[in-house]
């Protein structure tokens, strides 16, 4: 296992390089017209890479001056975050598009994506309250440390949505007997893919497990790599999505 570093550092750039050339693509060939909160996940994953990869360069530079400014090392986790969170809206739109033509269906998955939005609302208010109160014990009552608590503890709420969302969308599909289509299950594969790690990740941090032990990085770089294959044949290798693109 001594080469796991060198090999999850090889996925990231490479992970970096297939994000670059898939959100490439999307906006090359307007694959964003089929679904523009698609486009915009992908667009806020590169975001988050550039600035993490920025990160990475300015520290082994020793341009950061030992952490004395927690805004750039804050930068790449809140895009992250935001990412994801954009990653629900994507999610939730391809799941949408599986039921173009099934009003019945339509109609069910409408009421569950509202019930999964709303709770996913309700769970960033409770974590926003509670930053700002301060109500949990122990928590410094630093900026700085509160950007983190309110980043940690939102995007615990986050991937689990995304996953329910996804759940909801393949019972709906087999109450109402749906064939569920290749491109839309793609890329619902690589989202279940990416979010089911994070999720993973949250329950792991609630029990407390260390990451270190379970070889968190290099699991993430494996699945994420795994997820960027599948969306890149999903989306080239499918004609309808470019005809209605």
């Amino acid at each position: 296992m001594r080469y796991w570093p060198q090999i999850a550092r090889a996925l990231w750039y490479t992970s970096i390089l297939l994000q670059a050339l898939l959100l490439f693509f999307i906006y090359a060939k307007k694959v964003f017209r089929w679904s523009p909160a698609f486009a915009a996940y992908v667009t806020g994953l590169v975001t988050a890479s550039c600035a993490r990869l920025w990160l990475q360069v300015r520290l082994h530079f020793g341009s950061i001056g030992g952490f004395s400014s927690w805004a750039p090392t804050m930068t790449p986790m809140t895009l992250e975050v935001v990412a994801s969170l954009i990653g629900v809206f994507a999610t939730t739109e391809v799941c949408s598009r599986i039921f173009d033509g099934y009003p019945k269906a339509r109609l069910a998955w409408r009421t569950w994506k509202r019930r999964l939005l709303g709770a996913l609302a309700a769970w960033i208010a409770i974590v926003l309250v509670m930053a700002l109160l301060n109500l949990r014990t122990g928590i410094p009552t630093g900026l700085s440390h509160r950007v983190l608590m309110i980043l940690d503890y939102a995007n615990n709420g986050i991937a689990p949505t995304a996953l329910a969302a996804i759940t909801a969308s393949l019972a709906i599909c087999r109450r109402y007997r749906i064939l569920l289509p290749v491109p839309e299950g793609m890329l619902l594969l690589g989202l279940g893919l990416n979010f089911g790690l994070n999720s993973l990740a949250a329950v792991s941090w609630l029990a407390g497990a260390r990451w270190e032990t379970l070889y968190w990085w290099q699991f993430q770089g494996l699945y994420y790599f795994a997820a960027l294959v599948i969306w890149h044949f999903a989306i080239f290798s499918d004609r309808r999505i470019r005809e209605e693109s």
